[in-house]
């Protein structure tokens, strides 16, 4: 490799790494402003995934949703009941769980202080 093909490849991979610290920086700020609106919209009901999400605005991909709201229980900014409708027994066997998720106080406090 000659001098200049090893100053291409450092220049190359410096610009990669920059441009995945970036995206980095913009997924970050991404999923803050989705944390925001989910925190906003649980605080003033409990709700579904696919209720968050369709209030998210395209902020996340569907997939997304679910990572996200993993990583906001974890840090107890949420909580989530796992909810089965009781109304047909057999329905009721067939049917997956779903999740119904509530703000806790410290994500209500996050919430108030942003």
């Amino acid at each position: 490799m000659s001098i200049f093909e090893n100053v291409a490849w450092t220049v190359a991979m410096g610009i990669g790494m920059l441009s995945t610290y970036l995206l980095g920086q913009r997924d970050e700020r991404r999923e803050r402003e989705a944390q925001s609106v989910v925190l906003a919209m649980l605080a003033q009901r409990p709700a579904y995934a696919r209720d968050l999400l369709a209030g998210l605005d395209k902020k996340l991909r569907p997939r997304s949703i679910y990572t996200l709201l993993a990583r906001m229980e974890d840090r107890e900014m949420i909580f989530g009941s796992t909810y089965k409708p009781p109304e047909d027994p057999i329905e009721f066997l067939r049917a997956p769980a779903r999740r119904l998720y509530s703000i806790t106080d410290y994500g209500r406090r996050r919430l108030d202080a942003e």
